[in-house]
């Protein structure tokens, strides 16, 4: 404390103003760094939500394509689903924008995979097409259960890994997401308590560090003026307080 009291007030003053700048910077550092990871975390999932907007639809257009076909073979009813692999849902889906941006190494591997049976479903569907109109059923069944229900099954399989995928990278990216909330919170409320703090410890330390030496001053030169000439202030008292008593001391000396 005599260490501290050595210093001038305005020293005094402006450490104390920077310790509260500090701590003004740290929230606002804080409050950056939330809003950039944030901002980052919702723009990558908004991306993952566009880029498999149409991996849901090709998944569920691929249950019905084989649904029908089936149905056609059973029933002898003619096939009006797509046995071009290029007009499909999965396709269309691939040529937009959303599956050209697809990055992620796992969902590219599937859907190399699937790429073969995919196009062996629907060229299999204009097979058993031609197969129905010939009225040769029983071909036509066994290329729908010995090739083309068991292709079909891989690509639905492969599509609903991606599904699976999506999902997964969703959940992952939202739970950074809020973790990164919690975590920014939790920092912005510990700069606040400090700040707090600081201001209550300030308020409390600096008002005594000035007022007393004042006090001390009037005290002192009260008596000088009732004719005690005996009276000294203390030494010590930092730059400001310091030249102040060191001019009432030989103040009071030239009586």
């Amino acid at each position: 404390m005599k260490r501290f009291n050595s210093i001038g007030i305005r020293t005094q003053l402006l450490a104390a103003f920077m310790f509260i700048s500090l701590i003004g910077l740290a929230l606002g550092v804080t409050g950056l760094i939330s809003i950039y990871t944030l901002t980052g975390k919702s723009s990558e999932l908004s991306s993952i939500q566009a880029e498999s907007f149409g991996s849901v639809p090709a998944l569920n257009s691929h249950f019905l394509w084989r649904q029908e076909i089936t149905e056609a073979v059973l029933t002898g009813n003619v096939f009006t689903g797509s046995v071009d692999p290029n007009t499909c849902p999965l396709s269309r889906w691939l040529e937009h924008e959303g599956g050209k941006s697809i990055t992620d190494e796992s969902i590219l591997s599937i859907l190399h995979d699937i790429s073969a049976p995919h196009e062996i479903i629907h060229r299999g569907g204009e097979v058993i097409s031609d197969f129905l109109h010939d009225g040769d059923t029983a071909m036509a069944e066994e290329y729908l259960f010995n090739t083309v229900l068991p292709k079909s099954q891989e690509v639905i399989t492969g599509l609903t890994h991606i599904e699976n995928r999506y999902n997964e990278r969703s959940i992952e990216i939202t739970k950074d997401i809020v973790d990164t909330g919690s975590t920014l919170s939790v920092l912005i409320v510990m700069f606040i308590l400090i700040a707090v703090v600081a201001c209550i410890l300030l308020t409390m330390f600096f008002p005594p560090i000035i007022v007393k030496p004042l006090l001390t001053l009037s005290s002192t030169m009260a008596k000088a003026t009732d004719g005690d000439f005996t009276v000294r202030l203390p030494h010590g008292h930092g730059a400001e307080m310091g030249k102040l008593f060191d001019a009432c001391n030989a103040l009071i000396d030239l009586n």
